[in-house]
């Protein structure tokens, strides 16, 4: 697997000024000491202790990094682009608006101009794809009162001119154009601060978009940034790469491929996506991310640019270029800073041309927490106890995305100290666990999991992790280990807890050794939970209310939802937690597997003997705020 480390732009620009020679490894150590006490940018340090004055570092970002610089000496503000911008937004981000570049998109001065995340949350929040450009030659947060100040007086001007003209205004005939209720051009020159040798783009809007979107009302500036999105949902959806090849204010189409591909999977990881689907069209390829659960439009591609792509990541995944229609499988690792980030690539032909879906494995947040999976204080506590069997099966389903192998990790996190030698069989291994011996399936090599059963039983374990018993070979070979004094955890196919059982004697294992193997199954879901910025309590519908009181006994009559913002994206939505239901199996069930009952039969056993079954838990989780009734609805319901 090819690993390949991406520096990001501080890292770049410092290690050119050390091998230019602008500055000693003394003086580079010394200004990270000041920088790390001072909580700020080592770019930021070593300019204020004048180790580099700033033009030779203004020279080392132009010309060796390409970055774009904006010198705030003599730059000309845009009253148009401040306009599309909440004052607001620009001293939280520290971001200033100074103009718009030939292709629409907006100029934004900034401290960081590498940072991906803040070009993504600009572009939503104005509406237009967005260049952040090196703010240099003064100071940022100067120039934002500066500019915001000179915005509010000159707003307060035209209120008081309205008031004041509004009779005159009134009077306008019919036969009037346009002329008539604009204002003067030289009272537009005074009002912007711009001198006549200005070119007309410096006031002028961007070609493609009517001026009511980025003219600010008269009346109140406030209302500045919600005409703009009403009036500009092209711009909009374009902040999204839904132009033709626009990726955070970027034009893809004039850069090589791997700068491409950098691009999407360090954003991928920025966005805490899952997966990075590439997918071809008739006459366009798009390219969506997979966060929270759902799929989202990032940008479309003109189709040989997205061949260049897939044939740049088969390169680095190490992947056959042949024209062969059979899926290909692969993978590469990116190490992204301090943390270590791993891409699993499957591709396949279709009509339009090769899809590919990477499968984005970052590990920087360590593993979560049992009680981080969002089960139930019950479930919890009687998983924990099945956990502490010397002994048995314990097996998770769900469909497939719903986070098993998370759970089944989690899982083995709390055996990894108190069970001695713990090893894993898995197709492909996800995540690296330190205290697991883990084995990798290798078909080629003739070892498939009912071998890699066999091989590891010789090798003393306490504990097994079988990553999917889909076969008969691997499920007899899983049971077998678990008679034979072996604690095993596996990941198996079933809607809900009670079908595991079921899937297992499908699968051609006898009843009695189920019966007897088996000691617990683990079903979940996952939903979508509230943003904890905006989330607020809602008014039910009738049908939710209709059905928390059929399952829950009470009548509840409001939910949380989040009607979206700047922090979820829009979506309301931010992260994942499992909705989840726990079987212990006990000698009436056990009794029950003997003599082949349904998995209906199994279900109303264990919720007679007090299993939380996943409707009621995911309704409880909605109640407490966590997630939507509407998510619960959509996912758990159709379970009891």
């Amino acid at each position: 697997m090819a690993i390949r480390t991406v520096p990001s732009f501080e890292d770049r620009a410092v290690n050119i000024l050390l091998d230019g020679g602008f500055i000693t490894q003394d003086q580079l150590n010394h200004a990270k000491t000041t920088s790390d006490k001072e909580s700020s940018s080592l770019l930021v340090a070593i300019v204020l202790r004048r180790m580099v004055d700033q033009e030779t570092l203004i020279t080392v970002l132009k010309v060796q990094l390409g970055i774009p610089a904006v010198d705030l000496r003599s730059v000309d503000v845009d009253p148009e682009a401040v306009a599309l911008f909440p004052e607001k937004d620009a001293r939280r981000h520290c971001v200033m608006p100074v103009g718009f570049e030939s292709d629409g998109s907006l100029r934004i001065a900034t401290l960081m101009p590498d940072d991906s995340k803040l070009s993504s949350t600009l572009s939503t929040l104005t509406g237009f794809p967005t260049t952040l450009e090196l703010a240099i030659g003064g100071d940022l947060e100067d120039m934002i009162d500066r500019v915001f100040a000179a915005n509010r007086d000159e707003t307060a001007k035209v209120a008081q001119a309205d008031e004041d003209d509004a009779p005159e205004a009134i009077t306008l005939s019919e036969d009037d154009g346009p002329e008539a209720i604009s204002p003067p051009e030289n009272d537009a020159s005074e009002a912007n601060s711009l001198s006549d040798d200005d070119p007309p783009e410096a006031i002028s809007p961007p070609e493609d978009d009517p001026p009511e979107a980025i003219s600010p009302p008269e009346d109140d500036s406030s209302e500045v940034i919600s005409s703009a999105e009403d009036a500009a949902p092209e711009a909009s959806s374009r902040s999204n790469g839904g132009g033709a090849g626009i990726f955070l204010g970027q034009d893809l189409n004039n850069l090589p491929a791997m700068k491409i591909v950098d691009l999407l999977t360090l954003q991928a990881v920025e966005s805490s996506a899952s997966d990075i689907h590439l997918v071809p069209g008739s006459d366009s390829a798009k390219v969506l991310f997979r966060m929270n659960g759902a799929l989202q439009m990032m940008v479309e591609l003109p189709l040989p640019l997205h061949e260049n792509m897939v044939a740049t990541i088969k390169v680095e995944a190490g992947m056959a270029m042949s024209e062969d229609p059979s899926p290909r499988d692969g993978g590469f690792s990116l190490n992204v800073g301090e943390r270590r980030v791993e891409f699993r690539v499957t591709s396949m032909s279709t009509t339009w041309g090769e899809m590919m879906v990477i499968r984005v494995i970052d590990q920087f947040g360590g593993f979560l927490s049992l009680e981080s999976l969002g089960m139930d204080s019950q479930s919890l506590e009687i998983w924990r106890t099945l956990l502490e069997s010397p002994h048995g099966m314990l097996m998770v389903s769900g469909p497939a995305g719903s986070g098993k192998t998370t759970t089944l990790y989690a899982s083995l996190a709390e055996l990894i100290a108190s069970r001695g030698n713990v090893m894993s069989v898995e197709d492909p291994i996800e995540y690296r666990i330190n205290g697991v011996n883990q084995i990798q399936v290798n078909h080629a090599a003739g070892m498939d999991f009912p071998s890699a059963m066999n091989s590891i039983l010789r090798l003393d374990p306490d504990v097994i992790l079988v990553g999917e018993i889909g076969d008969p070979d691997t499920a007899t070979a899983a049971i077998n280990a678990a008679l034979t004094g072996h604690l095993v955890l596996a990941s198996i196919d079933g809607s809900d807890a009670a079908s595991s059982i079921v899937r297992l004697l499908d699968l051609g294992l006898e009843p009695v050794l189920a019966a007897t193997g088996v000691i617990g199954c683990l079903a979940q879901r996952l939903v979508r939970q509230v943003c904890p910025q905006c989330g607020t309590a809602t008014e039910a519908t009738r049908t939710e209310a209709i059905a928390y009181e059929q399952e829950i006994g009470q009548r509840v009559t409001q939910f949380m939802s989040g009607p979206g913002c700047d922090f979820c994206n829009d979506s309301g939505f931010v992260g994942q937690g499992g909705v989840m239901e726990v079987l212990s199996v006990d000698e009436d069930i056990r009794s029950q597997i003997s003599q082949r009952a349904s998995g209906a039969e199994f279900r109303e056993t264990a919720i007679g003997n007090g299993m939380v079954g996943m409707r009621r838990a995911g309704l409880l989780m909605a109640q407490s705020g966590k997630t939507t009734i509407s998510e619960v609805l959509r996912k758990a319901f159709i379970l009891g």
